[in-house]
């Protein structure tokens, strides 16, 4: 994702972070489950 976009991995990590956070949920497993819920 990083390479695509051109930004440092660091970068792409605090995003995912900021959208956990901004979602409620910890962690990917949890991300999916939200997403399933919602659907």
């Amino acid at each position: 994702i990083s390479r695509s976009l051109a930004v440092s991995p660091g970068t792409v990590r605090n995003h995912i972070k900021q959208i956990y956070r901004k979602l409620g949920v910890h962690s990917q497993v949890e991300l999916l489950a939200a997403f399933r819920e919602a659907a």
